[in-house]
């Protein structure tokens, strides 16, 4: 009896091998978007970020980099992530705020000055707080430390005050903070998937729009819109987002390689971001774009009445400050 209980008991291991040792080397394919081109920071560093995890989990993760929007637009992305499906994109704070209002200061304007402040305060416990609790939403933030540079407006109106946007079409994303700093600012937001920004300006559909140094590089909006006024009313941190319910899908030891690869590339994007602006704007300007550096003192007043718009934003900015010691 004992020998033919271990013979069944030997049948069964080996029927159930095969399925273990699937299971612990089972792979797993991260579908990466972003709406810019393959020349673009973020795009870069996601196909080094891609290398970089087949490498270090001997391809039990990969990932691949679709460019230009090619798996549909932001909202599109979100849409997918809560269905559990393995996509990541790249998204600001404010999509999260209108669940968790808290982490929308990061879209405030004039709330952080360089990459080095913002780099600190997507770091600090508090914004990390802030992240933890949207996995309850569905959402995986892997890191939020991709930088692009601060916004300033791109049109065909030559700008020198503030009283030269009054009325100006602009567009913008559907950001809440990006939409009542325009307004503060006298102009009129305009909402245009971002695909849709250069032939909207052509068209005059709008006047211009709020955008980073390296999108109206990449996506030439200085050949149809002349004049770019360097208002600065927020520094643009991206984070990685994917969906909690498909990250929760992997070994423990591939979700911790994706967090610490996720970060490293941001790291890495954020600097080729800080190296090329300065190249971009001087071919820009060598082709005709009007770069106007402009007296900021209108446009920050404006911006702080934007702060009593957002019941937490003050008390927050106060106790954000503080922890990476910013007066």
């Amino acid at each position: 009896m004992k020998k033919r209980a271990l013979c069944l008991f030997a049948v069964m291991f080996v029927v159930l091998l095969p399925v273990v040792g699937y299971a612990a080397d089972q792979s797993y394919v991260l579908k990466l978007s972003h709406t810019q081109s393959d020349t673009a920071p973020i795009v870069r560093a996601l196909v080094v970020m891609a290398k970089d995890l087949e490498t270090r989990t001997g391809g039990r993760l990969k990932a691949e980099v679709y460019p230009n929007g090619m798996l549909g637009d932001t909202q599109e992305m979100v849409a997918q992530c809560l269905s559990g499906s393995n996509v990541g994109f790249m998204t600001d704070a404010g999509r999260f705020s209108n669940f968790l209002p808290e982490i929308g200061i990061l879209n405030a304007p004039y709330f952080f000055e360089t990459y080095e402040e913002g780099n600190k305060l997507v770091q600090t416990d508090m914004f990390k707080g802030w992240t933890d609790q949207l996995g309850k939403e569905g959402y995986r933030l892997l890191s939020f430390n991709w930088y692009e540079g601060g916004r300033h407006l791109i049109t065909n109106k030559d700008i020198k005050t503030m009283a030269d946007v009054k009325d100006l079409k602009i567009r913008t994303g559907a950001t809440p903070e990006w939409i009542a700093t325009l307004n503060a600012f006298g102009c009129k937001p305009t909402a245009l998937p971002q695909s849709e920004v250069y032939q909207g300006i052509q068209q005059k559909i709008v006047d211009g729009a709020d955008q980073q140094i390296i999108t109206v590089y990449g996506m030439q909006l200085f050949e149809i819109a002349k004049y770019y006024t360097m208002t600065n009313h927020y520094q643009l941190m991206l984070g990685l987002c994917v969906s909690d319910k498909w990250f929760q899908t992997l070994p423990e030891d591939l979700k911790q390689i994706l967090i610490e690869e996720s970060f490293k590339a941001g790291e890495y994007a954020s600097q080729l971001t800080l190296n090329d602006v300065g190249r971009m704007m001087d071919e820009m300007q060598a082709k005709g774009l009007v770069v106007n550096e402009i007296d900021l003192t209108e446009f920050r007043a404006a911006g702080e009445t934007v702060y009593d718009e957002f019941p937490s934003f003050k008390e927050n900015r106060v106790k954000l400050y503080q922890l990476i010691g910013k007066n």
